[in-house]
């Protein structure tokens, strides 16, 4: 088992700022990728595999893409040479990746598209793949990596988070004031308590989850801006993209989902979420948006006292008067964030005491 670090964020950033793609471009960055890939190349070669399977979001994305355009050889499922060199061919022939009109093109995908397809052709090239099947099952080598570093007391969530946030540069004082306030609100909130059975099956001790739901809004707090890297508009899309997407040792499915959840909902209209409305946890998206507005100047001038609570189905949040007197445009931003909840049938009551 191997792991390169080749990634289709950092490579698109590299070779294809702005979007632009052209053949000198793309020789470059699939030089760059098969350098990378000749270290391990020869070991994998003579090992006499009969069967390439993509598990990666990148791998994904494009086996629907060359699907839904019948870019594939033969009419086959997955990717093939042939599929991804005529995708090539429609990419430099747009010129950038963002005027690329292609079936099943999703937009989170645009930016980080002329990066992912030349690490797959390197792929191809350096290990002689003709054929590759995908499959969703992208986790089950970060689930046994989570479980044997959970035996030794660490957990390999936290290990790859701290990896992500140095690989897109991530604002660290920020995501650490962001994470303590979310936190902080996040206390104050009842949660429910589910019982943990023993080894036996008997009943054991009840455990509210609290520990669990602090992780996941710290990571998410530590994440929510690694989309800057790609581009300021629109960044939450591009943080949950990679989130949903990038091969995260430790995290199951279910808790990558959990994670992009709050990464794409931490700012913006909440609406975007109501496909997924039973799957995401509202009060741990409620504590890490309030902390983020909260936190949009980037300093440490806080409330002394922030008060929050649960409202039936709803939140309340206390702030005091004087403070908020002080500060009109967290007030402005209080009452369009009331707006917002209600939008989707949840209460959000602010009071200024």
């Amino acid at each position: 088992m191997e792991s390169l670090y080749i990634g289709c964020v950092s490579h698109s950033r590299q070779f294809f700022p702005s979007g632009n793609v052209d053949e000198y471009a793309m020789k470059q960055a699939e030089l760059a990728a098969r350098r990378e890939i000749q270290i391990i190349a020869a070991t994998y070669r003579d090992a006499a595999w009969s069967q390439a399977i993509g598990s990666s979001g990148t791998a994904r994305a494009l086996a629907e893409l060359l699907e839904a355009n019948g870019f594939n050889d033969g009419g086959l499922h997955g990717l093939t040479r042939g599929g991804l060199e005529r995708l090539k061919r429609a990419l430099i022939k747009a010129e950038n990746a963002n005027r690329l009109k292609l079936a099943g093109l999703k937009q989170d995908r645009i930016p980080v598209l002329p990066g992912g397809l030349s690490i797959m052709l390197s792929v191809f090239n350096e290990l002689e793949v003709e054929h590759m099947e995908t499959t969703d099952a992208a986790l089950r080598l970060g689930v046994m990596y989570d479980l044997l570093g959970r035996t030794q007391h660490q957990d390999m969530r936290a290990v790859t988070v701290e990896q992500f946030v140095r690989r897109y540069g991530v604002d660290r004082a920020q995501a650490e004031r962001v994470g303590r306030l979310a936190i902080r609100l996040y206390r104050q909130l009842p949660v429910e308590a589910v019982e943990v059975l023993e080894d036996d099956g008997a009943a054991g001790e009840l455990d509210d989850g609290r520990g669990e739901g602090e992780a996941l809004l710290n990571w998410a707090s530590s994440l929510h801006e690694m989309g800057l890297s790609i581009s300021h508009s629109a960044y939450h899309k591009h943080s949950a993209y990679i989130g949903s997407n990038a091969d995260m040792p430790g995290f199951s499915r279910p808790d990558q989902a959990r994670l992009a959840e709050l990464l794409l909902g931490h700012v913006g209209k909440l609406g975007k979420l109501a496909s997924q409305a039973q799957q995401v946890d509202w009060q741990l998206l409620f504590c890490l948006r309030l902390a983020v507005l909260f936190c949009r100047r980037r300093t440490d001038a806080l409330p002394d006292a922030i008060e929050v609570k649960r409202l039936g189905d709803g939140f309340m949040v206390s702030v005091a008067r004087a403070w908020i007197d002080a500060n009109p445009l967290t007030d402005y931003s209080l009452q369009r964030e009331a707006q917002e909840w209600e939008k989707i049938g949840m209460r959000y009551k602010v009071v200024y005491a």
